[in-house]
């Protein structure tokens, strides 16, 4: 424990640093990808830890905030903090509870242990499904700032209604490092119940505390960034199985490859890659910065030749592509992606319609248009006024069916 301890103190230097808030402001990042914050004060602090990669919701879209925190939840939330802050978890710690060999958490529990960020009980168990207490969770972060060299001066008792709780004295500390606060009443009880909710404020505050202290590194929402090279030697290996072939309408010396951020679906900024035209590659690097800014949603961006079965594989996982050396959809001239000249976005939620046929597949729930869902492409939206400013056309104009992916430079 002392030798932990004295590899988290030179990891995590202590010494006050200019003041910052830690937390980004929700308005420069896309929509959470959680859907049910709409109602819960603490939307900023959810927003504020999984930014730092501390909570994650309970299915891709929920983060049920108003359900119970689990200590072995809790426990996960702290080792991922750790991490967070660059300081390594033991990797194989031994595991002192006999009670947990079950648990998803099993792992983190044991890491934490080894910290001594958290107890169990005389007997033996941890009890990883219990719910966890305001005065509990107040002795958490003391524990977890105390890791880091961060102890609180001029503690007070805070609160009348803690006297007699043996988190008595930690709840004071947390107070006076501004860890957590009083209910309006000036009450803080200590036995209630801490939901998902308020562990991610708890958390929130946790992180701007150590951020402001130097002993985790503030997360800014990074700018966009952009990069076209000639395509390398190993990909047009690869292209030449999947994507390319001779008498293909363009040579790969014609086509170039772009490295643009953009935001995925979890509102986490990513470097996407598309393989097109030279001749585009101005305009397409202007379009996708101009969607950075806007903060709209792309599920993935990789090269069609990265899918082994090609094109329907593409389309399967929701990708963002370009050049692919193939026939128009149920015609034999060339598309325009043949060209590198034509980019499908997010195709599940923006499928190809015609007739009753609809590509993706899955891509059913999307066809009505409104309301207007992450990732989706409307008229008067951001995508569609990008690609309008370098005078491509949008698939979802056309009338004998729609292509609400497509962009292309002639419309085809």
């Amino acid at each position: 424990m002392l030798v932990l301890t004295a590899l988290l103190l030179a990891a995590a230097p202590t010494g006050a640093r200019a003041a910052t808030n830690g937390c980004p402001d929700p308005t420069r990042l896309p929509p959470t990808p959680f859907e049910d914050l709409v109602s819960t004060a603490h939307r900023s602090a959810v927003i504020c830890a999984s930014w730092y990669g501390i909570v994650n919701g309970t299915a891709a879209d929920s983060f049920s905030p108003r359900r119970a925190v689990r200590r072995g939840q809790m426990a996960a939330m702290l080792a991922r903090l750790v991490i967070a802050a660059e300081v390594p978890l033991p990797s194989e710690p031994p595991q002192p509870f006999v009670d947990v060999d079950d648990s998803v958490h099993r792992d983190a529990i044991a890491q934490v242990a080894a910290l001594g960020l958290v107890e169990g009980r005389a007997d033996g168990r941890f009890r990883p499904e219990a719910t966890l207490s305001r005065g509990q969770v107040a002795t958490l972060l003391v524990r977890t700032a105390a890791v880091f060299g961060i102890e609180a001066v001029d503690v007070a008792d805070a609160f009348a209604d803690d006297d007699g709780s043996i988190h008595e004295t930690a709840i004071n500390e947390a107070v006076a490092l501004r860890l957590v606060r009083g209910l309006p009443d000036s009450r803080f009880e200590p036995e209630a119940m801490v939901l998902r909710e308020h562990a991610a404020s708890f958390l929130a505050r946790l992180i701007r505390v150590l951020v402001h202290r130097g002993a985790l590194k503030d997360r800014p929402i990074p700018t966009f960034g952009a990069q076209r090279t000639p395509v390398p030697d190993a990909m047009r290996a690869r292209m030449r199985a999947v994507s390319w072939r001779p008498g293909c309408p363009v040579t790969l010396d014609e086509l170039t490859l772009v490295r643009v951020t953009h935001w995925d679906y979890r509102a986490t900024p990513r470097r996407g890659h598309l393989i097109v035209a030279r001749s585009v590659a101005a305009d397409v690097i202007d379009v996708f910065a101009k969607l950075y800014r806007a903060r709209f949603q792309i599920r993935r961006m990789r090269p069609v030749h990265t899918y082994d079965r090609g094109e329907p594989a593409s389309l399967g996982d929701n990708n963002t592509s370009a050049f692919n050396c193939r026939a128009v959809t149920g015609g034999t001239a060339w598309s325009e992606h043949s060209y590198g000249t034509a980019i499908d976005i997010n195709p599940r939620q923006n499928p190809y319609v015609k007739g009753t046929t609809i590509l993706p597949r899955d891509a059913g729930p999307w066809v009505a248009r409104a309301p207007v869902r992450r990732g989706m492409i409307v008229r008067g939206g951001p995508v569609v006024a990008a690609f309008d400013a370098i005078g491509w056309r949008w698939g979802g104009d056309y009338r004998s069916l729609k292509d609400y992916q497509h962009f292309s430079a002639t419309g085809r």
